[in-house]
């Protein structure tokens, strides 16, 4: 994470099966840039992570309301101090990808309207 924050580069926060899978990221939440948070979910389908026949079937997973709330209280922490964040939902089969953007961003805006206040002016709040 160091070497990322000297080159003022932006770490790639991962989603994906919690395996032990060589090409599995650990889930960590770091931000190394001030301009930029970024989340990418790919999803949890730990059966077809490794050797599966293709992409398709590798982020085949839709996330359920439970595993996205996961996400709010990091996303919303990132967001304290970063300028941007963006979040990439790619679980691309189907269009479980588009539903659940569009799930976590509701998520979101409650947050925001429940606070009243944007996320990013709340300092020091427990979220």
């Amino acid at each position: 994470m160091a070497m990322l924050a000297e080159r003022d580069a932006a770490y790639v926060c991962v989603d994906a099966p919690r395996t032990d899978a060589v090409s599995a990221m650990p889930p960590v939440i770091e931000v190394t840039c001030p301009e930029l948070g970024y989340l990418r979910l790919h999803g949890r389908n730990a059966e077809t992570w490794q050797g599966s026949g293709s992409v398709a079937e590798r982020f085949n997973y839709r996330y359920s309301h439970e595993e996205l709330e996961e996400f709010v209280a990091p996303v919303t922490q990132m967001s304290k101090r970063v300028e941007d964040v963006i979040v990439v939902f790619n679980n691309n089969a189907e269009d479980y990808a588009l539903r659940n953007a569009g799930e976590f961003q509701k998520m979101i805006t409650n947050v925001r309207s429940t606070f009243g206040i944007a996320p990013e002016q709340a300092e020091g709040a427990d979220w």
